[in-house]
């Protein structure tokens, strides 16, 4: 019998995160054995105090071990929680309304985390970070699936330290989910030190296998499995009719105007009728009402649940994105995609590793504008031939991104 803890996002306003995590939860509730219990936790939340900039420059792997020993120790004096074995059917990942409150006082919230961090800066960790600690007692595993949140951030830093600290009580850590696309400096050193010490990594491409392979992480340790949003099922109909029907989706990084408004006008001048969608509301509210006052595109940014915005995505004949999610929920849906690269390579390694027919899109390619539109006009001459290599791959990718679990643990 094992005890086995799954860390993923529980709460977000990201459409894609909420599909990458609740079919996480779908496959792992399915998939464990029956002696197993389950435990989902959200990010370690508790450890506001810690940051990556008060290590020691001169040796910040030490200096960071010692911090995850310190806490590790406190762990003696906690009493254990036990691994209930609860209706996990009904636990889901809270959509966060990106017109609600909770968004909406963003700013007051940051303040009251600033005073959250004063006030623990005179303790190991809060009470909320205690609980967690009290499961990792009792846990054999420890699986965190990464959610975009791989960066050189503060938040980053802490689930690196809670991971240290799960694997110094030894716990069996493991990564799923991952693209690792973080440059040289502190935060990968800090990733290679506590990936080295997992007990099994599963990645979503060829090209972060190689670079955690280059760092140092032994490759007996890292499997390849499409991300656990592709588990989504959605029906669909194939053979639509082309109709000049395009959802678009771009970010304020890759929303390039030399290059994106004369595409933009080129496909209005061609008759093509485009429309705004983004699984991040949030975050792309700036572009779109950009595009809508200049160019009349309408929009959508509700925050709709995954599989909602499957359907909405559906009355489409193809989706045109830099947002890895959005494409990911696409296919399951039965629309083909235009990806671009939305940072460095997560949808490049993506979409190769499922053996999708176009390549993304690289936003900083000088030819920009004119791939995007190349690509375009591959996928409307072979707009019958993509639907059809959806409809003959999507249930082999799904029974693929079973092994974000089974590998892991199994």
């Amino acid at each position: 019998m094992s005890n086995i803890i799954i860390s993923t996002k529980l709460k977000t306003t990201n459409i894609g995160n909420e599909a990458l995590s609740n079919e996480l939860i779908r496959m792992s509730t399915e998939f464990c054995k029956p002696e197993d219990k389950l435990k989902f936790v959200g990010r370690p939340f508790g450890l506001d105090r810690y940051t990556i900039h008060q290590l020691n420059e001169n040796d910040i792997l030490a200096d960071f071990d010692s911090i995850a020993e310190r806490i590790a120790k406190t762990v003696k004096k906690i009493p254990n929680s036990e691994f209930e074995g609860s209706d996990l059917i009904t636990l889901k990942t809270n959509l966060l309304n990106v017109d609600g409150v909770t968004v909406k006082t963003e700013k007051l919230r940051r303040i009251a985390r600033d005073i959250r961090k004063a006030i623990y800066s005179f303790f190991p960790y809060s009470s909320h970070y205690k609980e967690r600690l009290s499961f990792y007692k009792n846990a054999d595993f420890y699986i965190y699936s990464g959610a975009g949140e791989i960066g050189e951030a503060d938040y980053f830093y802490r689930q690196l330290l809670d991971l240290r600290v799960a694997q110094l009580l030894g716990v069996k850590t493991c990564a799923i989910n991952q693209s690792v696309e973080l440059l040289n400096g502190k935060y990968k050193d800090l990733l290679a030190h506590v990936y080295a010490n997992m007990y099994r990594i599963v990645v979503r491409g060829n090209i972060t296998r190689e670079e955690l392979i280059r760092i140092g992480v032994d490759e007996s340790k890292i499997f390849l499995c499409p991300d656990t949003a592709f588990y989504n099922e959605m029906d669909f109909q194939t053979k639509q009719k082309w109709n000049k029907k395009i959802a678009i989706n771009f970010t304020e990084k890759t929303f390039k105007s030399k290059h994106i408004e004369p595409l933009i006008e080129k496909l209005i001048a061609n008759d093509y009728k485009l429309y705004f969608v983004s699984n991040e509301p949030k975050g792309d509210k700036k572009i779109a009402e950009h595009l809508n006052k200049k160019y009349g595109i309408p929009f959508t940014l509700e925050s709709k649940g995954y599989k909602d915005y499957c359907k909405f995505i559906q009355q489409f004949n193809l989706l045109i994105s830099c947002r890895l999610h959005s494409n990911e929920l696409a296919i399951t849906a039965g629309v083909p995609v235009l990806p671009i690269e939305g940072n460095i390579h997560k949808t490049t390694e993506v979409f190769s590793l499922v053996n999708y027919p176009i390549s993304a899109v690289n936003y900083n390619s000088d030819e920009y504008g004119s791939q995007i539109y190349n690509n375009l006009i591959y996928l409307e001459d072979n707009f019958e031939t993509m639907q059809k290599w959806i409809e003959d791959n999507l249930t082999s990718i799904a029974e693929k991104t079973k092994g974000n679990f089974l590998k892991a643990v199994y």
